[in-house]
């Protein structure tokens, strides 16, 4: 048996909807391996695919949003991870319309009625197998305590091409 059988579909962690900006203009792809790795400096990680548009938009600028899903934003967090820029411009969508705004210290767009917004400078890049990790420092962050974490998965949008 092939040992990463199953693997996709059985692990869980937060997803986080990653904003960038850069060669590929503004973006935002859902990333399911996203977490908090230091209270102290704050610090963020994401791993994502290198043959994504938002991992050339953060090799380019060092910069992006994290903007963790709330249960109430499952069509956003789909969209973003259905389909890529590179194909589509998703921010631009119906879906995404009156629910960005601008992030304060970066410049890339940020989602509103995310649980947690975060613009994160980063600070360490490390490629493992076909993704890389990376390591932001947040600059600003913010959250609403009114909004529930997603209990939704990335099964439904396993093996798609959403960067």
């Amino acid at each position: 048996m092939d040992v990463r059988e199953g693997f996709e579909d059985r692990f869980s962690a937060g997803i986080g909807m990653i904003t960038s900006n850069g060669k590929w203009g503004e973006n935002v792809m859902s990333a399911e391996w996203t977490m908090q790795v230091s209270y102290n400096p704050p610090l963020i990680a994401i791993s994502i695919g290198r043959r994504y548009a938002t991992y050339e938009n953060i090799m380019e600028t060092k910069k992006f949003g994290v903007n963790m899903v709330a249960d109430d934003q499952g069509s956003i967090s789909h969209l973003a991870g259905s389909v890529s820029k590179r194909r589509y411009d998703k921010l631009s969508d119906s879906l995404f319309k009156g629910r960005l705004y601008r992030a304060k210290k970066i410049n890339t767009p940020m989602i509103e009625g995310s649980t947690i917004n975060a613009e994160c400078k980063m600070i360490f890049q490390k490629d493992f197998g076909d993704h890389s990790l990376i390591i932001g420092e947040v600059a600003v962050a913010s959250f609403d305590a009114s909004k529930s974490r997603s209990s939704i998965t990335m099964v439904s949008i396993s093996g798609s091409e959403n960067g």
